[in-house]
């Protein structure tokens, strides 16, 4: 008899537990739709309705999948986490912290993709040559040039972008990265039309005194007087300014 009592006790304890933390073995769930959308962080490779991707994705390929649905366009795309110093991104855009080095056809990546992937490459180093006529955030444009294979969308044009760094630099165009002023500016084919072919020689801001191009002065400073100088060009109206502070 005293044995059945223990066994109903423990019957019921065992009952109690099941309500509020389950009985017996632990058991882990996990159900297909969350590691289709790639809650899992060990993902590498996911594989979404549509044809985008999560933040921390990017797109390598799309393809018909009628399980995803009409509101999917029956479409699903193959997603990769970004990582590594190189990869191949379906369209004409590279994720946060890359550049496009190239562009190429690919019809895995699909017509809403236009039918086309690009080489992007992790900003880094002292230089780079980035498609397009534009430079990354702390680089500025050094030259331009003609390159097929950044495709169409960039113009069949790339730039040669180095660093900010350094007391003095050329930097195509008639404006100087922050930090720098305008000391003069002259004519430089290499920096292409876009950027009318001009450059501008800049100095690091810094020093009790300096002369600027144009008639305005860097923050911290006030102006002294002003002065004719044609090196600084039609863009400052040949005028530069002594800054003090």
């Amino acid at each position: 008899m005293k044995n059945v009592q223990i066994a109903v006790l423990n019957g019921v304890a065992c009952l109690l537990l099941m309500v509020s933390v389950g009985c017996g073995a632990a058991q882990e769930t996990k159900t297909i739709s969350e590691e289709m959308v790639g809650t899992d962080e060990s993902a590498i490779t996911i594989y979404p309705c549509g044809t985008g991707c999560p933040s921390g994705y990017y797109v390598t390929a799309t393809g018909d999948n009628s399980s995803c649905g009409a509101s999917y366009g029956n479409r699903f795309t193959t997603c990769n986490t970004i990582e590594g110093s190189s990869l191949n991104a379906c369209g004409t855009g590279c994720p946060s912290g890359y550049y496009a080095k190239s562009t190429g056809d690919n019809s895995s990546c699909g017509a809403s993709y236009g039918n086309r992937f690009t080489t992007c490459n992790t900003i880094e180093g002292s230089s780079l040559n980035a498609c397009g006529t534009g430079c990354p955030s702390g680089y500025y444009a050094k030259s331009t040039g003609d390159n097929s294979s950044c495709g169409a969308s960039y113009g069949n044009r790339f730039t040669s972008c180095n660093i900010i760094e350094g007391s003095s630099l050329n930097a195509c165009g008639t404006g100087c990265p922050s930090g720098y002023y305008a000391k003069s500016t002259g004519d430089n084919s290499s920096c292409g039309a876009s950027y009318g072919n001009r450059f501008t020689s800049c100095n690091i801001i810094e020093g009790s005194s300096l002369n600027v191009c144009g008639t305005r002065c860097p923050s911290g400073y006030y102006a002294k007087s002003t002065g004719y100088n044609s090196s600084c060009g039609a863009s400052y109206a040949n005028t530069f300014t002594t800054c003090q502070r």
